[in-house]
């Protein structure tokens, strides 16, 4: 099952899940698969018209599209200077919980999404970047998320 969504994995009878990001429920018992970094993207038709921020705090007046499910936003976006990661609250007029419909609308110029960078580039914005429709926001070293294998604590093996 491929899900974008945070199932409660024993009410729901799951076995093993992979989750980017922090572990919400303390009850599950996690194993670190790797990092994934994070590219911040804008449609060329957006920069035109709303310019180009120039810091992860620029983005706080920007309309930043994010992702969100029935249970979590994703509106804090990390970033890192140096050794040091802090958050960055958007917002903006778009929420979606589709990873392909955040990018699109990108794309289409309705504003600024941060996706994951997966051998640097994501299968959703590589298209985009390559035609030149997506522009990655370079001067932004975004943040890690941690990503890993978890199970509710009847299901653990002793990994």
């Amino acid at each position: 099952m491929l899900e974008a969504r945070f199932a409660s994995l024993i009410d729901e009878q799951i076995d093993v899940a992979i989750r980017v990001g922090h572990l919400p429920d303390s009850s599950y018992v996690a194993r670190r698969l790797g990092d994934m970094q994070w590219l911040v993207c804008a449609g060329p038709a957006y920069l035109e018209r709303c310019g180009l921020p120039q810091t992860p705090q620029d983005l706080q007046d920007h309309n930043c599209i994010h992702y969100q499910n029935n249970t979590h936003a994703m509106d804090t976006w990390p970033f890192r200077r140096g050794d040091k990661e802090y958050r960055v609250k958007v917002n903006g007029s778009l929420v979606v919980d589709d990873a392909s419909a955040l990018v699109s609308a990108a794309e289409e110029g309705m504003g600024i999404c941060a996706r994951a960078a997966v051998k640097r580039l994501t299968l959703f914005c590589k298209r985009g970047i390559f035609a030149g429709s997506l522009y990655t926001l370079c001067g932004f070293a975004r943040g890690i998320s941690r990503v890993g294998a978890c199970c509710g604590r009847r299901n653990y093996g002793g990994w």
